[in-house]
């Protein structure tokens, strides 16, 4: 595989083009919006039909779908990344040598690997329950110091008035 220096820049770019293509899309709102005006102005609609049934929107209007639909479908230079280099690697004949050679030592670590996260998930969410368990005994607690705040003080003050009508 051979890659020269223009296809690297032009790969770079990829990630430009909606920007430019956005031009287009500033083109044609400016273009509604001065009709609009016009319109608005002269308050006669019709001013505003007839530059939309104008040639120059024609071809904005067409333009700016055709590159709203690039836009969507060409890749980031992220994405041609991989869709330039990846099946390149997989079918290459090295790949497939070890792979044919490491491949049974491969699913074995697959496997232990996902036994390990497996268990890993487990104490996780253990100790998320437990974490969440104390939170609630916490806060429960937390709830009864501060009735038996209130109740104290509503005695203090029952002690008060009880004195005070004693007295």
């Amino acid at each position: 595989m051979h890659l020269t220096w223009w296809q690297v820049y032009l790969w770079l770019k990829l990630d430009d083009l909606p920007s430019i293509f956005g031009i287009f899309y500033l083109l044609l709102c400016i273009y509604i919006a001065v009709y609009f005006l016009k319109a608005a102005l002269k308050e006669d609609l019709g001013v505003f039909i007839e530059g939309l049934k104008s040639f120059t929107f024609k071809i904005l209007f067409t333009l700016a779908i055709i590159f709203m639909i690039a836009s969507f479908l060409l890749p980031t230079s992220k994405q041609f990344a991989l869709i330039y280099i990846l099946p390149k690697i997989v079918n290459s004949k090295t790949v497939h040598e070890i792979f044919s050679k490491t491949g049974k030592d491969i699913g074995l670590l697959l496997e232990y690997a996902g036994k390990e996260l497996e268990h890993k998930l487990k104490e996780i969410v253990e100790d998320d329950i437990k974490t969440k368990q104390k939170d609630k005994e916490e806060s429960k607690k937390e709830v009864r110091q501060e009735k038996k705040h209130v109740n104290e003080g509503k005695l203090h003050y029952l002690s008060k008035k009880k004195e005070e009508i004693l007295c």
